[in-house]
């Protein structure tokens, strides 16, 4: 499990894109959620099983709801295993 939010991106980008069809290269750290074209709950839902299932780890469903960008998602990937929470 990569454990920086360095280490996280290419396989963040490749899940958003994944789950967005937006292409990878066009994922970056400062890229809002809201922005990706097609966005929606039932993305975001999709997004957070992906993230949890390549990761291994278990995130807080209300904090990453409010989590606004893949940059901030890589902080909170990177902080769940960190702090073991793991699935």
């Amino acid at each position: 499990m990569p454990e920086t939010t360095t280490d996280l991106a290419p396989e963040l980008a490749r899940l958003v894109a994944t789950v967005t069809d937006v292409p990878a290269a066009e994922i970056t750290p400062d890229r809002r959620f809201a922005e990706l074209p097609g966005w929606s709950s039932h993305t975001a839902l999709r997004l957070f099983t992906a993230v949890e299932d390549a990761f291994g780890v278990r995130l807080v469903l209300k904090t990453y709801l409010a989590t606004e960008s893949v940059g901030a998602l890589a902080e909170l990937t990177a902080a769940a295993h960190r702090s073991g929470l793991s699935r």
